[in-house]
């Protein structure tokens, strides 16, 4: 600093003590952030926010709110903000196509270069070909939160009541087989939803769904998913399942995966099959829960679902970039952190109980019943494997997913960022026939080959080959790209 400085900020400082004026601070960095809750009973995320307060504050030179949103209503509450320009400072992306409005509508602030300087551990822990499902252009804009990124479908069941109508749950392999496992247990008891919701995705969605590549996306055809034979006889079902009473009516209101998983009169639902699941879904249900795979597994880079493209962006509008990277890196590298999101606050919601194998179990006194902070969701933050195993778990539940991860068959689009501006009015017209008629078919209303003949009629008229043809050259594009020395 020069002399004619240090002059002028002594004299500043001697004005403002002469003339009984207040020598103002710096104003200190505080970054908002915001992440997703799946429980509200008993909910308190402000201890939970003043722990982390209190614990990154030195670590990162600036002070942290943590702010929950319900899952339920996350895409309603982000809606709001995008629209009024007021996004939080740091925030959790639930799929890909977050990133992709999110980008186009300029709120996400471009990382590479903060993550060179301020996020190592994160480059160091995420790796590259994760990067690829957050990049755009060649620019990262979100980091993935590392967890069981790879999924396959299966259907997950509540084992007492297998068990007490002598379901044979062994050999249910397909569709078919559940179909048999449904009409069996409605008979023996009438009262018993057989089925939640019907969830299945054999496909690369490519990131919205106008335009897909079938078989798990080990081919490099795109094509129109609703005019597959597979996605006919997919309604086949719905129509048959909900004909027979298979299904929860849709007029039950708003409920979560979550929770119809701990609804004793549902016995299961269809879901994204990983190692880990069925022990938090057994907890959430608070009796064992199994699970049946009916895929193989596989990766891809667009998931419109929960869980698999999860990761946390920075806002464009965020005044220090800086602390915010240096606050997304220990959720990458600090296991004080992740444990603190995941399971809450040591000797209050949980307790070490095998220090050697990393073990934890509730706190003393306390039940998943009347815990103020049961989350068990490291899926929702950081990296997931710097946390604690929960009793009951395996201990090498962490190995098990991450070989399920690197074991998965890759889609030949992963790492493929699809740009719908060339086809915007398209777009929306389909998106508006697939909002109209997706629901009418999944509901099982009228005839079915009826409605979805109707159905393909107007997507052809609102543009979706064209649509499907820009995919595809964006796609071959790419492909080209990987192959290039």
């Amino acid at each position: 600093m020069s002399k004619i400085m240090i002059k002028s900020s002594l004299f500043s400082l001697l004005f403002f003590c002469l003339a009984g004026l207040p020598v103002l601070a710096e104003e200190e960095p505080v970054i908002s952030i915001t992440g997703v809750k799946v429980d509200t009973s008993l909910f308190d995320g402000e201890q939970i926010s003043e722990a982390l307060e209190d614990y990154v504050a030195p670590l990162i030179g600036g002070h942290v709110k943590l702010e929950f949103v319900e899952l339920e209503h996350y895409e309603q509450v982000f809606s709001k903000y995008d629209v009024s320009n007021r996004m939080p400072d740091v925030f959790f992306l639930p799929s890909s196509q977050f990133l992709q409005t999110y980008q186009e509508h300029g709120k996400l602030l471009p990382l590479s270069d903060l993550l060179d300087t301020y996020g190592q551990g994160i480059l160091d822990a995420v790796g590259d070909e994760m990067f690829q499902t957050q990049t755009i252009d060649g620019e990262i804009y979100a980091v993935p939160c590392l967890h069981d990124q790879a999924t396959c479908n299966g259907f997950e069941y509540r084992v007492s009541i297998a068990e007490k109508y002598d379901l044979d749950m062994e050999n249910v392999q397909t569709f078919e087989d559940l179909t048999a496992i449904f009409q069996e247990l409605s008979e023996k008891a009438p009262d018993i939803i057989p089925c939640s919701d019907l969830a299945y995705c054999a496909w690369d969605r490519l990131t919205d769904e106008l335009g897909v590549l079938m078989d798990y996306g080990q081919t490099s055809t795109v094509t129109n998913l609703y005019a597959s034979d597979f996605y006919r006889d997919y309604c086949r079902f719905v129509y048959l399942w909900r004909e027979n009473g298979y299904l929860l009516s849709n007029d039950v209101g708003l409920i979560s995966g979550n929770r119809y998983v701990s609804s004793p009169e549902i016995f299961g639902k269809f879901t994204g099959l990983h190692p880990g699941l069925i022990y938090v879904d057994s907890a959430d249900a608070g009796e064992q829960i199994d699970c049946i795979q009916l895929t193989p597994s596989f990766l891809y880079t667009s998931d419109t679902g929960i869980m698999r493209s999860n990761a946390f962006a920075v806002s464009s509008s965020c005044p220090y970039p800086e602390v915010a990277v240096k606050f997304l890196n220990l959720m990458y590298t600090d296991p004080n952190v992740m444990n603190l999101l995941t399971y809450g606050i040591e000797g209050k919601h949980y307790q070490v109980i095998d220090e050697e194998n990393g073990i934890i179990d509730f706190a003393e006194g306390v039940t998943r019943e009347n815990s103020d902070y049961a989350q068990f969701r490291g899926y929702f933050w950081g990296n997931q494997f710097l946390t604690y195993v929960w009793n009951g778990y395996p201990s090498d539940l962490w190995e098990q997913i991450q070989t399920f991860n690197d074991s998965a068959p890759r889609s030949v689009a992963f790492g493929f960022q699809y740009d719908s501006s060339a086809v915007q009015e398209e777009v929306y017209e389909c998106t508006q026939v697939v909002n109209f008629y997706k629901p009418i078919l999944e509901a099982g209303v009228g005839n079915m080959d009826e409605v979805l003949d109707a159905f393909l009629t107007a997507l052809d008229n609102a543009g979706i080959d064209r649509i499907i043809e820009e995919k595809q050259r964006q796609l071959d594009e790419f492909l080209a790209g990987k192959e290039e020395p």
